[in-house]
């Protein structure tokens, strides 16, 4: 595809308008305009200053600090919650009032896997 800026043509009467247009942003041909854009960038971006984070970098060390604190206090959360929930688990299974599960503890003569496998094999 040509590089060239393709306008719209509504039957050749904007020939006019449209050699206009590619005059006015026609890239510039001499390299000065080129050499000096590049200096004004490179000097906009060393003379600015870090931009509006600057206000935040003296909350940086608080804002990590905080995040790590939350994290410390999910986790720690995270494992109450489950070590309530298997208290939760043995106390169902401890005072079930299925006759298998209470079979299975009472029994003490057969090992626990075989109590187990029966359990699952006469309820499932």
């Amino acid at each position: 595809m040509s590089k060239r800026l393709l306008l719209h043509r509504d039957g050749g009467d904007n020939d006019e308008m449209t050699r206009l247009l590619r005059a006015e942003y026609a890239a510039p041909h001499s390299a000065d305009f080129w050499d000096s854009l590049e200096r004004r960038i490179l000097r906009t971006l060393r003379e600015a200053d870090v931009g509006v984070y600057a206000d935040f970098i003296p909350w940086a060390r608080w804002t990590v600090a905080a995040a790590a604190l939350l994290a410390v206090t999910a986790g720690f959360l995270e494992w109450r919650a489950r070590a309530a929930d298997e208290r939760m688990a043995y106390r169902n299974v401890l005072t079930s009032p299925q006759p298998a599960v209470r079979a299975a503890l009472e029994t003490g003569d057969k090992p626990a896997r075989e109590e187990t496998l029966r359990y699952l094999m006469t309820n499932y």
